[in-house]
């Protein structure tokens, strides 16, 4: 036979599980309220794309900038009848020029530096200009 207490138990123990598995339903139908709702998962998915349009757009101006600049420097190099002769490649990275090419005298190189760092927006000039007798 089966004691009182054992009994009870098989009475109780569905009882206790029915009650655990509703208040379990009971919260499923709980809503976020409007102050949360915009701090989830998604607020951070826009708030993290809104940082990278900004940062893409800063880069991609910064680019058109630099871009920009390079066209001043080759434009006025090639503005000075001795520095026009010559093949001069100009990089620019946030208003820094770097000259690369060569020369056929210490004076044009000198004087390709000079024309670059007169330009506006040229912060400093890297000269990579290498002398070549014949060039």
């Amino acid at each position: 036979m089966i004691s009182c207490e054992k009994r009870r138990i098989r009475h109780v123990l569905p009882i206790a599980l029915a009650g655990i598995f509703a208040l379990g339903l009971g919260a499923c139908d709980q809503k976020p309220s409007t102050e949360t709702a915009g701090k989830g998962i998604y607020g951070a998915r826009e708030n993290d794309a809104a940082g990278a349009i900004s940062d893409t757009s800063r880069t991609a101006g910064k680019g058109l900038e630099d871009t920009a600049l390079s066209a001043k420097v080759k434009s006025a190099l090639n503005a000075d009848p001795t520095l026009k002769a010559l093949v001069i490649d100009v990089e620019v990275s946030g208003g820094a020029v770097t000259l690369y090419g060569t020369t056929n005298t210490p004076a044009h190189r000198d004087k390709a530096a000079q024309v670059a760092l007169n330009v506006e927006g040229v912060t400093s000039v890297t000269n990579h200009l290498f002398l070549l007798k014949g060039s």
